[in-house]
């Protein structure tokens, strides 16, 4: 499937009082690789004011929902399989009904057609499970693949595969992901752009068998880069391992 860019946003709703001033900061310039991961790009909107995505470029963009993280900031998500320069303006409604929306911020994304030489301090090591412990869990993986009945499952299982491959070296060597809650909220936001709410009972066991057996479950644990490195990759081999 081609994709053109898409944008992710989460608009959020407060009530404002006339001639409030509703500032919104947005990162000048994004780059992407073209079939690369999503990023996860973080707006300022101290004063929770409704934010609109406008398209400022002819290439036709699309806009879905992604929760903002934390108080105070919203946040959207660019992927892309097409190389390019495309222009997103962020819009604030008027303090009245009788007054225009106006554009808050504005950022330009560039999506380049080939990576970069990655400079990633986190090694993907081999998983600690034993052989048998490793057959038990793509047993139990496949087994809630083929109990799938989403449409296109396959490419789902491919994408959720290539998200645990590329989050070993994005989200899981970001410095502002500090702990394992921080490192949870940001896949999760990653999966629910990537493949929605599909392949739960696949994700039910990777959960619980990998997951939660082999990682600390508080979400305020401090970050273990490798730990959650080698979970991330016995995830996209379990899966990639059905045939």
């Amino acid at each position: 499937m081609r994709y053109t860019l898409i944008l992710l946003a989460a608009a959020m709703v407060g009530a404002h009082a006339p001639g409030e001033q509703r500032p919104c900061s947005a990162p000048a310039e994004v780059r992407l690789v073209a079939g690369g991961m999503p990023q996860v790009v973080s707006i300022d909107n101290p004063a929770k004011t409704p934010i609109a995505v406008v398209n400022t470029t002819t290439t036709q963009l699309g806009f879905w929902q992604i929760v903002s993280p934390s108080p105070g900031k919203l946040s959207f998500l660019a992927f892309s399989q097409t190389p390019g320069t495309y222009e997103v303006c962020f819009m604030t409604n008027g303090a009245t009904a009788a007054e225009p929306p106006a554009e808050a911020a504005r950022t330009k994304i560039i999506v380049s057609g080939t990576a970069p030489t990655p400079v990633d301090p986190v090694d993907p090591v081999d998983p600690e499970p034993t052989d048998e412990a490793t057959k038990s869990l793509n047993a139990a993986v496949k087994a809630a693949y083929l109990a799938e009945t989403a449409a296109g499952k396959d490419a789902l299982k491919d994408r959720l595969a290539f998200m645990y491959r590329d989050s070993i070296k994005t989200t899981t060597k970001d410095p502002a992901v500090a702990t394992y809650g921080d490192w949870f909220t940001r896949n999760q936001e990653t999966r629910k752009a990537m493949i929605a709410e599909n392949l739960a009972g696949v994700r039910a066991v990777l959960g619980k068998q990998l997951f939660e057996a082999k990682l600390p479950t508080d979400p305020a644990a401090p970050l273990d880069r490798k730990k959650a490195a080698a979970a991330l990759l016995a995830a996209a081999k379990s899966l990639e391992a059905i045939r």
